[in-house]
């Protein structure tokens, strides 16, 4: 099977700041993803859902209580599948981190697209239970096919997730995109999925193991098979520096802008 190169024009390793600088600022927000940039970090990792009305919105969680405590009917907040944009819309996810983040709202995927400068690529993570796994990826791609730097947008993205049919579905609507499996040992993942096995179900492009299980041995087999591969989550300079020299093409981190200006 032929794969498409991943981001061939980014120089490596390929950094992406895990829901932008979510460590500094409130995460999957534009302020998040403004930091990032302004601090030199290139990639931004983020995650989609999709709305009640079938908006692409940029949130990690089933529901938004974590992020917008006491803003729902209940302590849990709203499901964002369940909740038109225009109630998401409205919420504050940025006073939970402080003061200071008062009135981050959650963004759109197109928002994000129309704000990043040419510099910026993209690793895009679908997030949707399987009833949902479709209209997510069909409004993902009208997002990046509407973008104003539409074909410059598909160029600098990849688009990742746990789930392989997810992919294979991806992937047969816009073959030119590079698309990566997610995978870890964690219990949300099903069994025959904890060993990267999505990869051939969901036709994909590259690998994304969970740091822990990137060895030796594991990168010397996928390189020689022509897996590039990210790993993550990546904080440590030292860690970076074991997974570069094992073949990693690059890392998903919550300190990106460590890794980028090489501070300890």
């Amino acid at each position: 099977m032929s794969r498409i190169l991943l981001l061939p024009d980014a120089p490596r390793p390929l950094v992406f700041a895990h829901r932008g600088l979510s460590l500094r600022a409130p995460e999957n927000t534009m302020a998040a993803f403004r930091l990032a940039l302004a601090e030199g970090v290139r990639g931004i990792e983020l995650d989609v859902r999709l709305s009640a009305d079938n908006r692409p919105v940029v949130i990690h969680d089933r529901r938004t209580g974590r992020v917008a405590p006491g803003q729902g009917r209940s302590p849990s907040g709203f499901s964002v599948e369940s909740t038109p944009w225009p109630v998401l819309s409205r919420l504050d996810i940025g006073l939970w981190r402080g003061e200071r983040w008062r009135g981050e709202r959650i963004p759109l995927l197109d928002e994000v697209f129309e704000e990043a400068d040419g510099t910026a690529y993209f690793d895009i993570e679908l997030k949707s239970p399987t009833i949902r796994a479709i209209p997510l990826a069909e409004a993902v791609l009208r997002s990046i096919a509407s973008a104003k730097k539409g074909g410059a947008i598909a160029r600098r993205c990849i688009v990742s997730c746990f789930n392989p049919f997810t992919l294979a579905y991806f992937k047969a609507a816009a073959p030119r995109i590079p698309t990566a499996i997610i995978w870890s040992r964690e219990f949300e993942v099903p069994v025959f999925l904890r060993r990267g096995e999505g990869r051939w179900l969901g036709k994909v492009d590259c690998l994304k193991p969970e740091r822990s299980l990137v060895d030796q041995a594991r990168a010397r087999r996928w390189k020689a098979r022509g897996w590039p591969f990210l790993a993550w989550t990546v904080d440590s300079p030292a860690e970076a520096g074991r997974l570069a020299r094992l073949g990693c093409d690059g890392f998903i981190s919550n300190e990106a802008d460590r890794l980028v200006s090489g501070k300890r």
